[in-house]
């Protein structure tokens, strides 16, 4: 690019440009600035970027994305870094004549990102997409602005907690396909209910046209009750996923095999590297993704998922003193926590449950944690539960009037010394919970 072209992408005023300025790259970190980079400098919520431009040139930047003049540095006077930064993504995405696949969804959106990517990068390629879950506004422009000429597809995962975010996401990015992992009660803060759940991740398919490809979960009940009463402006062509009859079957699930049946391969298995039937709805609905954007091979898939790189705390296996640890801690919800439970209960005869607290349930939030106490006193499995944070304390109350063996604790050093403690039996530990609440260093504490 050059900043002649850019500064009428972004609306914005040249300052001390006098001619055409070759740029090599956009960054949007001083720290990662090469020679011959523009700079943008974005205000956050703890830092201001603008703070950062002298750095930024020092490392070699040869302009600056900026919302002030910036005196004897060449730069770009702009409204908003922000808005600058969303238009040259998507002016930049624009060049690129490949399937785009937008991932959206409550729960799974990651992990199932990244076996996508997995499988298309065996079938074509150089394949591009997200850093691990970079899927707000900044993530999704990094991310566009990371194309290149050599890239075959693009894999991209857009997150939300707020009404609109997946459609102007979706403006940027604009993607051809569109895979919604499932609609679940999260985010229920910002979108007051299940229906607020729909509405946002299906908006998706509010910037697809007819020639574009909806991969979407039969088995999910909220979503197809919201499509049954809602109108949805779609045009284009719908594969499906699921237990029900759907284009891609899941037949059975056990341990790390699944059996799945396609009308083109008909009954064939899989071993996944990852355990859970959730996690085997995760990678049904990247084959039937992946499907759509070449022709697949189950060999090759194969090949796919046994090179998969595991994701850090999503149903990450480690043993400590003999003990095996199940860690699902990279974010938690009720309907999360149930299919997780519902899959150790397939996997151990008997386990200790460690839960934190979800995050963002709304004005019902006594109610959901309650609920979730009757749930898990209905599981004969779990030998011990434990309850940490300022809301599971209502779990454990209600669990306790099923069966007594419950604790709730204020602290993890309590959480780890009671494991230490108690669980001389070495009994497989389950621990999950929201991002913040760091459930993963109870096994810190404990090594």
């Amino acid at each position: 690019m050059i900043s002649s072209k850019i500064d009428r992408i972004v609306n914005g005023k040249m300052l001390n440009i006098e001619d055409d300025l070759p740029l090599k790259e956009i960054k949007i970190d001083s720290r990662n600035v090469g020679v011959g980079d523009l700079f943008i400098a974005l205000k956050g919520k703890y830092k201001d970027g603008h703070d950062f431009i002298p750095q930024a040139i020092e490392k070699g930047a040869r302009a600056v994305i900026s919302e002030k003049p910036i005196d004897d540095t060449p730069c770009i006077v702009v409204e908003s870094s922000q808005s600058a930064l969303m238009k040259l993504a998507n002016f930049h995405r624009i060049r690129f004549n490949i399937p785009i696949i937008a991932v959206c969804g409550s729960a799974g959106k990651t992990t199932t990102k990244e076996l996508i990517y997995s499988i298309l990068k065996y079938h074509l390629g150089n394949v591009h997409r997200n850093f691990l879950n970079e899927n707000n506004i900044i993530g999704v422009c990094k991310t566009l602005l990371g194309l290149k000429e050599h890239h075959r597809a693009l894999v991209i995962e857009l997150g939300s907690n707020a009404p609109g975010e997946i459609e102007m996401l979706s403006r940027i990015a604009r993607p051809t396909h569109a895979v919604i992992t499932n609609i679940k009660g999260v985010h229920l803060e910002g979108f007051g209910n299940i229906n607020g759940v729909a509405k946002e991740k299906l908006s998706v398919l509010n910037l697809l046209g007819s020639e574009d490809v909806f991969v979407w979960n039969v088995d999910d009940n909220d979503m197809a009750k919201y499509i049954a009463n809602n109108p949805i402006n779609f045009k284009g062509n719908i594969v499906s996923f699921g237990t029900k009859d759907a284009d891609f079957m899941l037949l059975s699930v056990k341990d790390s095999t699944i059996a799945i049946k396609h009308k083109l391969w008909g009954i064939k298995e899989f071993t996944l590297p990852l355990k859970g039937s959730f996690n085997a709805m995760n990678a049904l609905a990247a084959l039937a993704a992946a499907s759509c954007v070449c022709k697949l091979s189950p060999y090759l898939a194969q090949k796919a998922f046994s090179s998969f790189n595991k994701l850090p705390l999503r149903m990450e296996e480690k043993i400590l003193h003999n003990t095996k640890f199940y860690l699902d801690c990279y974010n938690s919800n009720p309907d999360a926590v149930k299919a997780a439970i519902d899959s150790i209960c397939d996997m151990e005869k008997e386990f200790i449950v460690v839960l934190g607290d979800m995050m963002e349930l709304g004005r019902k939030k006594a109610l959901i944690y309650q609920e979730m106490g009757s749930y898990l006193a209905q599981k004969d499995n779990i030998r011990f539960f434990i309850g940490f944070g300022d809301n599971m304390r209502y779990t454990v109350e209600k669990f306790r009037t099923y069966k007594d063996n419950a604790l709730f604790f204020s602290k993890l050093e309590e959480v780890a010394n009671f494991l230490i403690a108690r669980n001389r039996a070495q009994i497989p530990v389950f621990v999950k919970g929201s991002r913040v609440m760091h459930m993963e260093k109870i096994v810190e504490m404990m090594g």
